[in-house]
């Protein structure tokens, strides 16, 4: 009975559910099952390419952490931050913060510190937990200080951009097919 949501996650990773299909792979880095970082790839990777923000995320993690993870990827850096800014298209908060201390550092992508204002903005917006909330302050304040009054301009105009190609919510819930070679691995 111990693990009868691991049985869940499965039923519905079968019918091609996204989040199911992301919530047995983070598992695999060790995480309650046996450790298979190729099999964690595979599943975050064809849940990302169906574009699930959540999963983009979990993706970027690994990407931006590959000795934690035990991958050797070419050029994670940029990687991660391309999964960042997927995410962050998706409306997921994390990610758009992430993507705003990159864009601000010059990690991953140019320095543009218009840009970074612009998704930190964003994410400030969408910050629903007073501790994250309080860090994209802190992280928002930081990037807008020495701005000069046309670079505050340029970050509204960035911001007021993304925000049009942003959908307020991105609830993509329509199934996913689930490759078979995926099935076969999950539980039976």
């Amino acid at each position: 009975m111990r693990f009868c949501w691991l049985r869940s996650w499965s039923d519905l990773a079968r019918i091609g559910n996204p989040a199911a299909i992301n919530n047995l792979a983070v598992l695999y880095p060790g995480t309650g099952v046996e450790r298979d970082m190729s099999l964690a790839l595979q599943m975050l990777g064809a849940v990302s390419d169906f574009g699930y923000p959540v999963a983009q995320y979990n993706l970027a993690k690994v990407y931006a952490n590959p000795m934690t993870y035990g991958v050797v990827l070419p050029d994670p850096v940029t990687r991660s931050t391309e999964m960042y800014r997927a995410a962050a298209h998706g409306s997921h908060v994390r990610p758009q913060m992430l993507l705003g201390v990159r864009m601000y550092l010059g990690v991953g992508t140019p320095r543009d510190p218009a840009g970074a204002a612009a998704w930190l903005s964003i994410a400030h917006t969408g910050a629903a937990e007073a501790d994250l909330a309080a860090e994209i302050d802190a992280l928002l304040a930081a990037a807008l200080a020495g701005m000069t009054e046309p670079q505050m301009r340029e970050a509204i105009a960035k911001r007021d951009a993304i925000v049009a190609q942003i959908p307020p919510q991105n609830v993509r819930r329509r199934p996913l097919p689930v490759p078979p070679t995926l099935v076969a691995v999950l539980l039976p």
